[in-house]
C-alpha cells in the first residue's frame, strides 16, 4: 500500500531510548510516497531486532533511508529475509542502522538502493555471518553492503551484485563498498 505517513510504512516506533523485537513477521509492500522519509517497512528511532521474519516489496522515495528498514540505533537481523525493497533517489534498499549492525542466518536478495547500499548499509560496524546470503542487490555504490565503518563477513555468499550509477555508467563496490576494514 502507499503510505501518507512520514516515517515506517508498515510499523513507526519513535524513541531513541526504545528498544523493538519483531519476530515470525511479513512486512509487505509498505511504500513511503513523500521525499525524505524513512524506513519504508519499519521505522524506530532506537534499537531493533528483527527474527523469523519477511520484508518484501517495501520502498522509499527520493532523499529518504531504509525501502525495507531504518534503524537509527543497532540493528541485529536473524534467520530473517529482505527481498525486493527499494529506495528510489535514495540509500539503502534492504535495511539500513545508524549504529552497528549484526546479520545471522539472513538472506538479502534483490534489494536496490539508487545510491548506496542495496543490500544494507550501516554508520558503524557490520558482521555478516553463519550462511547469510546477499544475492542480486544493486545500488551506485556497495550493491551489497556499504559500510562506513569496519566490516566481518564469516561462513556468508555473495552473489551477483551490480553497481551502477545509472546511465550505464559502471560504480565501485559491486558487493561491497567500506570506509574502514574489511575481515573475510
Amino acid at each position: 500500500h502507499q503510505a501518507l505517513v512520514s516515517n515506517g510504512g508498515g510499523i513507526a516506533a519513535a524513541g531513541s531510548a526504545g528498544t523493538l523485537a519483531v519476530e515470525n513477521a511479513l512486512i509487505e509492500n509498505c511504500v513511503l510516497t513523500y521525499a525524505g522519509d524513512n524506513g519504508g517497512g519499519l521505522f524506530s528511532e532506537g534499537f531493533v531486532t528483527i527474527r523469523s521474519s519477511l520484508f518484501r516489496g517495501n520502498g522509499v522515495n527520493l532523499g529518504g533511508t531504509g525501502g525495507g528498514l531504518y534503524a537509527g540505533g543497532n540493528l541485529r537481523v536473524e534467520n530473517s529475509r529482505f527481498e525486493k525493497n527499494e529506495a528510489r533517489w535514495s540509500f539503502t534498499g534492504g535495511a539500513y542502522a545508524g549504529g552497528t549492525m549484526t546479520v545471522s542466518g539472513s538472506t538479502f536478495r534483490g534489494n536496490y538502493g539508487q545510491t548506496q547500499g542495496g543490500g544494507i548499509c550501516a554508520a558503524g560496524s557490520i558482521t555478516v555471518a553463519n550462511n547469510s546470503l546477499f544475492a542480486d542487490n544493486g545500488s551506485g555504490f556497495g550493491g551489497g553492503i556499504y559500510g562506513l565503518g569496519d566490516i566481518t563477513v564469516h561462513c556468508s555468499r555473495f552473489e551477483h551484485h551490480p553497481a551502477d550509477r545509472g546511465l550505464s555508467q559502471p560504480a565501485p563496490g559491486g558487493s561491497c563498498w567500506v570506509f574502514s576494514a574489511i575481515a573475510v
